[in-house]
C-alpha cells in the first residue's frame, strides 16, 4: 500500500511503507542515496584529504625515524636453571640470569654504563663481547 505526501513547490511524492526512511529534499536519504549539498561535499572532500595528508606524513616521518634491531626470538627452550654471561676475552662473570634464556645477539649494559653483545652460547654460559661504554643524559 502507497501513501502521498505532499511536497512545496513540487508534485505529491510517494513513500514506500517499507521504506520509511525515504524522503526527498536536500541532504536527506533517497532510496539510500544521500543528496549532499555542494558546500558538504566539500567539507567531505576536504576531510579525507587531511587524513590522507597525516597518514602519508606520518608514513613518511617514520621512515626517518632511528629503528633498533628487534629482540632475538625466544623459541629457544629454557634448558637451564641460570645462565652466565661472561667477558669473551677475560671470562670475568657480567651477569646471572635465571628468567629466561640467553641467546645469541642478547644485549646487555652493565652497571658501570659498558655495552656488551652476546656473541655464543655454551650449554648455560654465554660469552658476551665489549661494544662502547654508553653515555647517559642526566
Amino acid at each position: 500500500m502507497l501513501t502521498t505526501v505532499e511536497k512545496p513547490n513540487s508534485g505529491p511524492a510517494r513513500v514506500s511503507p517499507n521504506f520509511p526512511h525515504q524522503t526527498s529534499g536536500i541532504g536527506q536519504t533517497k532510496a539510500g542515496v544521500i543528496n549532499l549539498t555542494k558546500p558538504r561535499k566539500i567539507l567531505i572532500y576536504l576531510l579525507i584529504g587531511l587524513t590522507a595528508l597525516f597518514f602519508i606524513t606520518g608514513l613518511l616521518l617514520r621512515k626517518d625515524q632511528d629503528h633498533t634491531r628487534p629482540a632475538p626470538s625466544r623459541t629457544v627452550p629454557r634448558q637451564y636453571a641460570y645462565y652466565r654471561i661472561v667477558e669473551e676475552k677475560t671470562g670475568k662473570l657480567l651477569m646471572t640470569v635465571s628468567s629466561a634464556p640467553v641467546t645469541k645477539g642478547d644485549e646487555l649494559i652493565t652497571d658501570d654504563n659498558k655495552h656488551y653483545v652476546v656473541v655464543k652460547v655454551e650449554k648455560n654460559v654465554a660469552y658476551a663481547r665489549y661494544m662502547e661504554t654508553v653515555q647517559f643524559m642526566d
